[in-house]
């Protein structure tokens, strides 16, 4: 049995990049959010487009991995 597949895999990756937001096209300038869709330059911003995504959070923790808290040893000089 054939394994024929109904679109061409080379034809899938010339997909037109069109706005999420007004559907305009996007062109070789497409800009992709971190929300994971392409926007047109005048949709690209975050607040524009609403994005879901919290960039404050993406940075409060990318802060607390690379800084990691220091605590010390509390009864270290108790006797």
């Amino acid at each position: 049995m054939l394994d024929v597949a109904l679109t061409d895999p080379a034809s899938m990756n010339n997909k037109k990049k069109r706005c999420k937001s007004c559907n305009k096209r996007a062109g070789l300038l497409g800009f992709k959010c971190r929300c994971g869709h392409v926007f047109c330059g005048t949709h690209r911003y975050l607040e524009v487009h609403a994005c879901k995504v919290d960039l404050k959070e993406i940075g409060r923790q990318a802060l607390a991995k690379q800084n990691p808290t220091c605590i010390g040893d509390k009864l270290e000089h108790r006797i």
